[in-house]
Protein backbone atom coordinates (compact mmCIF):
# COMPACT_ATOMS: atom_id res chain seq x y z
CA UNK A 1 0.00 0.00 0.00
CA UNK A 2 0.86 3.75 -1.00
CA UNK A 3 0.24 6.84 0.99
CA UNK A 4 1.09 10.26 0.04
CA UNK A 5 -0.67 14.01 -0.21
CA UNK A 6 -1.93 15.86 -3.34
CA UNK A 7 -2.00 19.50 -3.58
CA UNK A 8 -3.68 20.64 -6.01
CA UNK A 9 -3.66 24.36 -6.98
CA UNK A 10 -7.25 24.93 -7.61
CA UNK A 11 -5.80 28.41 -9.37
CA UNK A 12 -4.53 26.82 -12.08
CA UNK A 13 -7.35 24.30 -12.77
CA UNK A 14 -9.93 27.04 -13.11
CA UNK A 15 -11.20 27.70 -16.68
CA UNK A 16 -11.02 31.17 -17.66
CA UNK A 17 -14.41 32.52 -17.69
CA UNK A 18 -15.31 34.07 -21.05
CA UNK A 19 -15.96 37.65 -20.73
CA UNK A 20 -19.88 38.85 -21.42
CA UNK A 21 -20.03 42.51 -22.97
CA UNK A 22 -22.08 44.87 -21.78
CA UNK A 23 -25.23 45.64 -23.58
CA UNK A 24 -24.98 48.70 -25.25
CA UNK A 25 -27.15 51.64 -24.09
CA UNK A 26 -28.03 52.87 -27.48
CA UNK A 27 -31.30 54.63 -27.41
CA UNK A 28 -32.89 53.33 -30.86
CA UNK A 29 -35.45 55.87 -31.20
CA UNK A 30 -33.16 58.81 -30.45
CA UNK A 31 -30.44 57.59 -33.40
CA UNK A 32 -33.71 57.24 -35.45
CA UNK A 33 -34.05 60.93 -35.40
CA UNK A 34 -31.18 61.69 -36.49
CA UNK A 35 -30.06 59.24 -38.93
CA UNK A 36 -29.25 61.22 -41.84
CA UNK A 37 -26.35 62.81 -39.10
CA UNK A 38 -25.12 59.18 -38.25
CA UNK A 39 -24.72 57.95 -42.13
CA UNK A 40 -22.58 60.73 -42.58
CA UNK A 41 -20.37 59.93 -39.48
CA UNK A 42 -20.12 56.93 -40.60
CA UNK A 43 -19.36 57.74 -44.36
CA UNK A 44 -16.50 60.29 -42.68
CA UNK A 45 -14.67 57.36 -40.58
CA UNK A 46 -14.95 54.80 -43.36
CA UNK A 47 -13.21 57.12 -45.57
CA UNK A 48 -9.95 56.43 -43.59
CA UNK A 49 -10.56 52.85 -44.88
CA UNK A 50 -10.62 53.10 -48.84
CA UNK A 51 -7.51 51.34 -49.58
CA UNK A 52 -7.42 48.94 -46.56
CA UNK A 53 -10.06 46.05 -46.06
CA UNK A 54 -11.05 46.40 -42.26
CA UNK A 55 -11.46 43.58 -40.19
CA UNK A 56 -14.94 43.08 -38.11
CA UNK A 57 -13.79 44.04 -34.75
CA UNK A 58 -12.79 47.57 -36.32
CA UNK A 59 -16.64 47.84 -38.04
CA UNK A 60 -18.41 47.35 -35.65
CA UNK A 61 -15.80 49.82 -33.05
CA UNK A 62 -16.16 52.12 -35.82
CA UNK A 63 -20.37 51.55 -35.78
CA UNK A 64 -20.83 51.50 -32.03
CA UNK A 65 -18.48 54.54 -31.31
CA UNK A 66 -20.81 56.72 -34.34
CA UNK A 67 -24.03 55.46 -32.67
CA UNK A 68 -23.02 56.70 -29.19
CA UNK A 69 -21.92 59.67 -29.92
CA UNK A 70 -25.06 60.72 -31.30
CA UNK A 71 -27.32 58.94 -28.87
CA UNK A 72 -25.54 60.06 -25.67
CA UNK A 73 -27.65 62.20 -23.51
CA UNK A 74 -26.13 65.85 -22.85
CA UNK A 75 -24.07 65.92 -19.75
CA UNK A 76 -26.49 67.96 -16.89
CA UNK A 77 -24.32 70.97 -16.64
CA UNK A 78 -25.60 72.20 -13.14
CA UNK A 79 -28.80 70.11 -11.23
CA UNK A 80 -31.32 72.74 -9.54
CA UNK A 81 -29.75 73.45 -6.38
CA UNK A 82 -31.36 75.25 -4.06
CA UNK A 83 -30.60 77.50 -1.22
CA UNK A 84 -30.88 74.89 1.32
CA UNK A 85 -28.79 72.27 -1.09
CA UNK A 86 -25.87 74.79 -1.31
CA UNK A 87 -25.91 76.29 2.45
CA UNK A 88 -25.68 71.99 3.74
CA UNK A 89 -22.40 71.37 0.85
CA UNK A 90 -20.75 74.91 2.48
CA UNK A 91 -20.84 73.60 5.82
CA UNK A 92 -19.82 69.89 4.09
CA UNK A 93 -17.02 71.44 2.88
CA UNK A 94 -16.01 73.73 5.97
CA UNK A 95 -16.51 70.11 8.38
CA UNK A 96 -13.95 68.15 5.38
CA UNK A 97 -11.61 71.12 6.14
CA UNK A 98 -11.50 70.68 9.82
CA UNK A 99 -11.04 66.95 9.71
CA UNK A 100 -8.18 67.43 7.23
CA UNK A 101 -6.43 69.57 9.77
CA UNK A 102 -3.47 68.09 11.59
CA UNK A 103 -3.10 70.48 14.67
CA UNK A 104 -6.14 70.58 16.09
CA UNK A 105 -6.96 72.88 18.99
CA UNK A 106 -9.82 72.87 21.73
CA UNK A 107 -12.36 75.19 19.34
CA UNK A 108 -11.10 73.26 16.42
CA UNK A 109 -12.75 69.79 17.51
CA UNK A 110 -15.83 71.51 19.20
CA UNK A 111 -16.54 73.62 15.55
CA UNK A 112 -16.03 70.31 14.36
CA UNK A 113 -18.38 68.25 16.12
CA UNK A 114 -21.16 71.21 15.84
CA UNK A 115 -20.61 71.00 12.22
CA UNK A 116 -21.24 67.37 12.38
CA UNK A 117 -24.67 68.23 13.94
CA UNK A 118 -25.93 70.73 12.06
CA UNK A 119 -25.10 69.05 8.45
CA UNK A 120 -26.87 66.25 9.47
CA UNK A 121 -29.89 67.76 10.64
CA UNK A 122 -30.28 69.99 7.67
CA UNK A 123 -30.00 66.49 5.83
CA UNK A 124 -32.74 64.93 7.66
CA UNK A 125 -35.17 67.98 7.37
CA UNK A 126 -33.97 67.61 3.37
CA UNK A 127 -35.03 63.64 2.88
CA UNK A 128 -38.22 64.48 5.28
CA UNK A 129 -39.01 67.55 2.89
CA UNK A 130 -38.76 65.28 -0.13
CA UNK A 131 -40.69 62.44 1.30
CA UNK A 132 -43.45 64.73 2.29
CA UNK A 133 -43.28 66.13 -0.97
CA UNK A 134 -43.80 62.87 -2.65
CA UNK A 135 -46.64 61.69 -0.37
CA UNK A 136 -48.49 65.08 -1.47
CA UNK A 137 -48.08 64.01 -4.87
CA UNK A 138 -49.35 60.89 -4.97
CA UNK A 139 -52.69 62.46 -2.97
CA UNK A 140 -53.24 65.09 -5.55
CA UNK A 141 -53.12 62.79 -8.12
CA UNK A 142 -55.25 60.84 -6.44
CA UNK A 143 -53.51 57.17 -7.51
CA UNK A 144 -52.48 54.37 -5.28
CA UNK A 145 -48.76 53.57 -4.44
CA UNK A 146 -48.27 50.64 -6.96
CA UNK A 147 -49.53 53.10 -9.22
CA UNK A 148 -46.78 55.82 -8.60
CA UNK A 149 -44.40 53.47 -8.30
CA UNK A 150 -44.33 51.85 -11.76
CA UNK A 151 -40.86 53.30 -13.35
CA UNK A 152 -39.20 54.32 -9.72
CA UNK A 153 -36.98 52.37 -7.56
CA UNK A 154 -38.08 54.57 -4.68
CA UNK A 155 -39.98 52.76 -1.92
CA UNK A 156 -44.19 51.84 -1.40
CA UNK A 157 -45.74 53.21 0.75
CA UNK A 158 -47.72 51.17 2.93
CA UNK A 159 -49.10 53.23 5.44
CA UNK A 160 -49.43 56.61 6.27
CA UNK A 161 -50.57 58.72 9.62
CA UNK A 162 -53.86 60.48 9.65
CA UNK A 163 -55.07 64.02 11.29
CA UNK A 164 -55.42 61.57 14.69
CA UNK A 165 -51.70 60.20 14.21
CA UNK A 166 -53.20 56.88 13.67
CA UNK A 167 -51.51 54.75 11.12
CA UNK A 168 -53.91 54.24 8.33
CA UNK A 169 -53.38 51.32 5.44
CA UNK A 170 -56.54 51.99 3.82
CA UNK A 171 -55.66 53.53 0.16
Amino acid sequence: MVRSTVCINKKLMRLKRIKKRKPLKIDARQLEKVTHTFQVNLQKRFEAFRNEIPSIENLNDIITKSAMELTEKPTETEKDINEEDKIIEELERRRKELRKKEIKTAIDRVEYIELNKIVKKKRRARTRRKRKEFVLNILEQRKGPEETQKNRNQKKIAQMKDNNGKKTTDR
